[in-house]
């Protein structure tokens, strides 16, 4: 397996770095899942680059990144359309999978609290629920996995247009500065990002 890149983005965009220091990684609208009331809770397990099990109301429950897409480190149903889809083989999808699960697990810690913004209540058709996530830190796990090349924005996305829209912006710098995956699986990455594009 190629070792992680753990280098942040470098912009040529000093407006945009500047709104993503300032923002904490965070811009967003008034009508934005982030500007919805915070609430902490604490992580469970981190299942892949995408999604975490947050113990809510004293149940595990799935959180999916709001806006993101990561490959998948199981062999699940999403993972063998994956294999369809790109003609890639299973090794070689779990390696992207693994990688970017590693790099999340490198932002959030089991037992850490995290604070979520959003409704916690529709989940998507995995049974996740979207909502924004943070770490201890502050962090916006959407925006600094995107922004450091071990996600994508979730194709079709459209529970906030802002946020993705924003997304989309730092994910073409991702791709641009050859951060995270974009760089050190370029082509096998590539393949997995246009399998529905």
């Amino acid at each position: 397996m190629k070792t992680i890149r753990r280098d942040y983005m470098k912009t040529s965009s000093p407006l945009l770095s500047a709104m993503l220091i300032l923002s904490g990684g965070a811009a967003v609208s008034a009508t934005s899942p982030a500007s919805a009331p915070t609430r902490l809770y604490v992580v469970e397990a981190v299942e892949d680059g995408d999604t975490v099990v947050l113990q809510v109301n004293g149940k595990s429950t799935r959180v999916q990144i709001l806006g993101i897409d990561a490959p998948e480190s199981a062999q699940n149903a999403k993972f063998k359309l994956d294999v369809k889809n790109t003609g890639l083989s299973e090794a070689t999808l779990l390696e992207l999978g693994e990688a970017s699960s590693a790099y999340m697990q490198s932002l959030l810690a089991v037992g850490e609290q995290v604070s979520i913004q959003g409704e916690l209540r529709a989940a998507d058709r995995y049974g996740r629920i979207p909502a924004v996530v943070r770490n201890a830190a502050g962090k916006d796990l959407g925006d600094t996995m995107v922004l450091d090349g071990y996600a994508v924005v979730l194709d079709g996305a459209e529970q906030d247009r802002e946020y993705v829209q924003r997304l989309g912006r730092v994910e073409r710098i991702a791709r641009k500065s050859n951060n995270g995956l974009w760089g050190s699986y370029a082509e096998t990455f590539r393949l997995w990002y246009d399998r529905t594009r």
